[in-house]
């Protein structure tokens, strides 16, 4: 708004003022001594003052006192309350010296177009003492001039510390300032503060401090902590909010932690301006602080001239409609710009230099046209912090001049990635490195056109982009580095590359396409690529990949020249229908995974293909994944399959590999791996033509479990009427009751490795198992002459061990009958049914199956008395058992146990030697006539007949106490089996 305009606004307002102006007080300001110049005090209470010069008595009314310095302090003060007003005060030092000019006002100061002593509501000048200012009360201009009012020379400092409100008069410079200080001497620092809670109000500057002599080496200063706003009923017509102009040689400071304007009352043309003229200084410029800035102009506008330092260290919210947030001009001294959040309708952040450059940008910082645009002619660096987010309307970031550029994002650059994220339209190299090792978040938006220099790019985090990303001429490298991710999201071209190293993530848009210069592609170890549909690798000569290519549903395309999957590299195939095309041929060193859990995927690679790796493949039933080649197969690749649910055992063959048309395949390009699978199932490759299919196995070590287990079932009834036999053997005479039992223990290996045949497959199924048995038999007999009968009932356990792992337990119930003496004829037989619990562990864990078994033993025999043997006992015997199992199952498959039986015979000798505890020793050969196990193995629509046959020959040797005849007897024994079945055991009863 035009001052002319502004000042008409308030012309108003300044009349009514005038005219309600109170009669004068009867107070007034007492001087000490009295006399003038003053040499002493001046004390103010309630006044109001004349726009005249105190002439030398005391009390007065004047506004302007002149001031002698030279023999001992000043101090002029407005007490605590005081209202002085009229045309305010003046303090005007025209006797120097060494000695101070203190001005305290802790009241009330206002003036209405003030010219006694300066323009000021309150007006201080100096020709050489040190002048300070504090105290909390007001200062208000209600006219024309500034609110406080500063003129110093010579060798004069300030210190003032503005505790209170302070409101300017209009006009324009030198007028209309709020807090004005110009210093004109050549020597003297100027330190202005103000306090939070307090406001100034201004018409053109709220503070504004200036060394306006060329020789002038004073350092000059302002700390704000107060709320700046125009005057009041007139926002938007501040022009300034902080000036420090510095034309000497000393420095110009400035800091704020005060809001500076507001969104409904902006500040016309700069929100801090720090400017630094004189091109002799070597003293530095700063701008620091927290204050949120509203302008209509520029937010901070920072100039220096000289070789000094140019530092901008602000972290409050900078918000302009102007066309530029923050302006920075440096020299050839070091220019250091940090900044929180910015925004300009144009651009958020402009920084100028000669000498080098440090920015970094550390909140969300956006401009209309560009969020940052840097020149420099020395090397700069530039810093998007974790907060920071850079955007522009045409560019994020600008590069200008020809100064090396290293730009660090930390944050994020750019809006969109069709945008332009970073250009630069000089020769200056650049190196940027989109965030680090230690941050893979940063995110870089857009495309890059970058010039003549050797650039160099880094992608450690995330760059989104899409369109032409041109790096220029010069020697340009791009990396994207391990946690890196880049995102094609739209047709992608890398211009003017030399070098392209991959050990990140590349993820493709469907459809998209990433063009690049003609060198081969690595993707390199630890590196992925990810498609999500059609997606195309084009303009480089070659394509190898050592980390990991994620191929969705579509069509990967690859340079036109040899596609190597390295030892350590995987092609990731598991989502439907891939192909992979454009390459002369591929060879795989590494993995192909079709591997998801489920079948139905089919790679087809459009080359031919040479393999020494490996193929993954699930397989289900009757289908598996499938490896599609348009091109001939040599090499030898290593299949590993992976089951799906519990699979069906198919012997006929799945195809997992299709060489389509005249092409053909070496003999063994394909073989059998490993096998995460159903573990009772093996694979094998077969190839039929140029094709390759999987057919399924029995595997012999778990199949044939069951099959083993029937083995323990049959010796299960055998295990307790040997106890029987123990005793039915035994010479006994005993008429009436006679009673017995056993307890016993034993170790006994059986069964042999017999020959299956299924589905035209030979396989070896080892049916031999180990039996840990122990248990308890007894019987209750009654005998009649030489005859007895008897019923028997016991407990029996066998742990059985082979391939796997069975266990029996159960009980059993008989009748036994014998005949016979202590010598002569003798004959046994026993009936007897066994009902048991068969319990499976390891493969087949869970199944927990019933048992029975029926059988009958006839035996018998002659006792020779020869010698000094009491007995010779010759004997034989023969069994025959019948045993039933319920059905067992595991992994889909269902074993039906149909037929099991056992015909046993033996022929032994015992010596009976008498006596109490008649000892006895034995020799028994036992013969398996028929040991026949008939199951049917199952799954799906499969089955086939499985069957053991159990023949043998073994002998077992014998010998302990048999108990006497008719009385109470011990029973001791213990046996060795040798031959076909091995073991021992032993035996602890009674008999009476």
């Amino acid at each position: 708004m035009h001052i002319s305009t502004r000042r008409a606004l308030f012309a108003s307002a300044i009349t009514g003022a005038t005219l309600v102006v109170a009669s004068p007080a009867q107070a007034a300001c007492t001087v000490t001594p009295a006399g003038t110049p003053v040499a002493g005090t001046v004390v103010c209470a309630t006044t109001t003052t004349t726009d005249t010069t105190y002439a030398g008595v005391s009390p007065a009314v004047d506004r302007n006192y002149n001031v002698d310095t030279s023999t001992t302090a000043f101090t002029g003060t407005v007490s605590t309350g005081a209202i002085v007003d009229g045309y305010g005060l003046a303090f005007t030092n025209t006797v120097g010296g060494t000695n101070a000019l203190n001005v305290v006002n802790n009241g009330s100061i206002s003036a209405t177009s003030p010219t006694a002593g300066g323009n000021g509501a309150l007006s201080i000048s100096s020709i050489g003492s040190t002048v300070t200012y504090s105290g909390a009360g007001s200062i208000t201009n209600l006219g024309a001039g500034n609110g406080l009012d500063v003129n110093l020379s010579g060798t004069a400092t300030f210190t003032g510390t503005v505790g209170g409100n302070v409101t300017s008069g209009t006009g324009i410079y030198p007028s209309g300032i709020g807090i004005s200080v110009d210093h004109n001497g050549t020597v003297g620092n100027v330190a202005v503060t103000t306090v939070a809670g307090t406001t100034i109000r201004a018409d053109y500057t709220a503070i504004g401090v200036v060394g306006s002599n060329p020789a002038y080496t004073g350092n000059l200063g302002v700390t704000n902590n107060s709320t700046i706003a125009s005057l009041t009923g007139a926002l938007g017509t501040l022009d300034v909010g902080i000036f420090v102009n510095q034309f000497g040689l000393g420095s110009a400071t400035i800091v704020n932690n005060g809001a500076v304007g507001s969104a409904t009352d902006r500040v016309a043309v700069r929100g801090i301006e720090a400017f630094l003229s004189n091109a002799a200084s070597a003293a530095p410029v700063s701008v620091t602080g927290t204050g949120a800035i509203s302008s209509a102009g520029t937010g901070i506008f920072v100039f220096n001239n000289g070789t000094g330092t140019t530092t901008v260290n602000y972290t409050g919210a900078v918000d302009t409609t102007g066309t530029r947030g923050v302006d920075v001009l440096g020299a050839t001294g070091a220019t250091s710009v940090t900044l929180g959040a910015v925004s300009a309708a144009g651009d958020a952040v402009v920084v100028n230099s000669t000498g080098s450059q440090t920015v970094v940008l550390n909140g969300v910082t956006t401009g209309t046209n560009a969020g940052l645009v840097s020149t420099a002619s020395a090397a700069r660096t530039i810093t998007v912090g974790t907060a920071g987010n850079v955007t522009g309307g045409n560019v994020a970031i600008q590069l200008q001049g020809t100064g090396a550029t290293t730009l660090n994002n930390n944050g994020i650059i750019g809006a969109a990635s069709t945008g332009l994220a970073l250009s630069n339209t000089d020769t200056g190299a650049v190196t940027l490195n989109n965030g680090s090792a230690t941050n893979h978040t940063a995110v870089l938006n857009g495309r890059l056109t970058l010039n003549a220099g050797a650039d160099t790019v880094t992608n450690a985090a995330i760059w989104n982009t899409q369109g032409v990303t041109d790096f220029g001429a010069g020697a340009d490298v791009f990396n994207n580095t391990t946690g890196g991710v880049l995102n094609i999201l739209g047709n992608t071209t890398f211009a003017g590359l030399e070098t392209f190293t991959q050990t990140g993530r590349i993820n493709f848009s469907a459809g998209t396409t990433l063009t690049g210069p003609a060198i081969a592609f690595v993707n390199g170890p630890g590196s992925f690529i990810d498609t999500t549909g059609n997606a195309t690798i084009a303009g480089f000569t070659s394509m190898s990949n050592s980390g990991t290519i994620d191929l969705a549903a579509g069509t990967f395309t690859v340079p036109a020249g040899v596609f190597t999957n390295t030892t350590s590299g995987v092609i990731v195939a598991d989502e439907g229908a891939t192909t992979i095309t454009g390459q002369t041929s591929l060879v795989n060193a590494g993995v192909i995974d079709l591997l998801d859990g489920a079948v139905g995927d089919t790679l087809t690679i459009n080359s031919a293909y040479s393999g020494t790796g490996r193929l993954q493949i699930d397989v289900s039933g009757t289908t598996a994944d499938l490896l599609v080649i348009n091109g001939n197969v040599s090499g030898q690749t290593v299949v590993d399959v992976n089951t799906v649910g519990l699979g069906v055992f198919d012997p006929d063959g799945i195809q997992f590999v299709d060489v389509t048309g005249a092409f053909t395949s070496a003999p063994g390009s394909f073989v059998i791996g490993e096998e995460s699978a159903n573990p009772l199932i093996d694979f094998d490759v077969e190839q039929r033509g140029q094709d390759f299919f999987l057919v399924t196995l029995l595997d012999p070590e778990n199949a044939f479990v069951p099959l083993a287990a029937t083995g323990l079932v049959r010796e299960m009834w055998y295990q307790s009427a040997d106890e029987v036999f123990a005793n039915t053997l035994a010479p006994s005479d005993k008429a009436g009751l006679s009673v017995w039992g056993n307890i016993y223990g034993g170790q006994r290996h059986t069964g042999t490795t017999n020959s299956q045949t299924v589905n035209g497959v030979q396989y070896d199924a080892d049916n031999n198992i180990e039996l840990n048995r122990f248990g308890v038999q007894a019987g209750v007999g009654y005998g009649f002459g030489l005859a007895r009968v008897g019923v028997t009932v016991g407990y029996e356990n066998a742990q059985g061990e082979g391939d796997g792992e069975f266990d029996g337990k159960g009980f059993n119930i008989g009748l036994y009958g014998q005949y016979g003496g202590l010598t002569g004829l003798h004959a046994e037989a026993l009936f007897k049914y066994d009902s048991y619990d068969v319990e499976f562990d390891g493969l087949f864990d869970g199944n927990d199956v019933d048992g029975d078994s029926t059988g009958f033993d006839i035996a018998g025999g002659y006792r020779f008395a020869v010698g000094i043997v009491p007995s010779l006992d010759i004997h034989a015997g023969l069994s025959h058992v019948w045993s039933d199992l319920d059905d067992v199952a595991a992994f889909g498959f269902g074993y039906e146990f149909d037929k099991l039986t056992s015909t046993r015979g033996r022929l032994g000798v015992r010596g009976n030697f008498g006596g109490l505890y008649n000892p006895y020793l034995g020799a028994t050969v036992y013969r398996e006539f028929e040991g026949d196990a008939d199951l049917t193995i199952t799954n799906g629509a499969f089955a086939s007949d499985l069957g053991s046959r159990g023949k043998g020959t073994w002998a077992r040797l014998e010998g302990g106490l048999g108990g006497g005849s008719g009385t109470y007897g011990l029973n001791l024994a213990g046996w060795v089996d040798v031959g076909d079945t091995r073991g021992l055991g032993i035996r602890a009863g009674f008999r009476f």
